[in-house]
C-alpha cells in the first residue's frame, strides 16, 4: 500500500449509468437513516461527512462490476477519540501504511426504488482526533479524496 493514490487505482472502473437526482435524494435518505441508527454507541464523533459519488450527485449502476460491486459505494468520514474502539463486524478494507486512517468495510444496505433493489456498499473511514489535525495527515487525504479540511475541501461532502 502506498501513501499516494497510485494513477492507476481506479483505472480498471467501468463506465456507469448515474442516477436521476430523486433516485440519488433517496438513496441519500435511507443511507442517513442507516448510518445513524448504527453508530456506535457513546461514541463521540468529531465530524461525520458523506462523501464520495452521491456527495458529488454522481451515484449509479456500473455497466459491469467493479470491485465486486454493481452499483457506486458510499464513503463516510468519521473523526473520533483517539482511544476508538471500531464494532467487531466492521471489516477492515484498507488501512493506510502510517495509520493516519482505516476504512472498514461496514455493511451492504438494501435500498428499495421504483424500479430496482440497490445495493449500497457502505465504507467508514475512520480517523483519529489527533492525526485529524497534522497537515501531513490533511493533504494525504485530500489527495485521496476525503474531504479533511474543515474549510475550503477541495472535496465535495454533506455534513451528517
Amino acid at each position: 500500500m502506498t501513501e499516494e493514490p497510485s494513477a492507476d487505482y481506479m483505472k480498471d472502473r467501468p463506465p456507469k449509468t448515474v442516477f436521476p437526482i430523486e433516485k440519488q435524494m433517496l438513496i441519500l435518505g435511507q443511507m442517513k437513516r442507516y448510518i445513524f441508527d448504527h453508530l456506535p454507541p457513546k461514541t463521540k464523533f468529531y465530524r461525520k461527512r458523506l462523501f464520495g459519488s452521491l456527495a458529488k450527485g454522481t451515484f449509479g449502476k456500473y455497466t459491469r462490476k467493479f470491485k465486486g460491486r454493481e452499483f457506486s459505494d458510499v464513503d463516510v468520514l468519521f473523526v473520533v477519540d483517539d482511544d476508538f474502539k471500531p464494532p467487531r463486524k466492521w471489516k477492515v478494507h484498507f488501512q493506510c501504511v502510517k495509520k493516519f486512517w482505516v476504512v472498514y468495510d461496514v455493511a451492504v444496505v438494501p435500498v428499495a426504488t421504483k424500479d430496482e433493489t440497490v445495493f449500497v456498499d457502505v465504507q467508514y473511514i475512520i480517523l483519529t482526533k489527533t492525526f485529524s489535525r497534522k497537515p501531513e495527515t490533511i493533504a494525504s487525504a485530500e489527495k485521496w479524496g476525503i474531504p479533511l479540511r474543515r474549510f475550503l475541501s477541495k472535496n465535495k461532502f454533506i455534513r451528517l
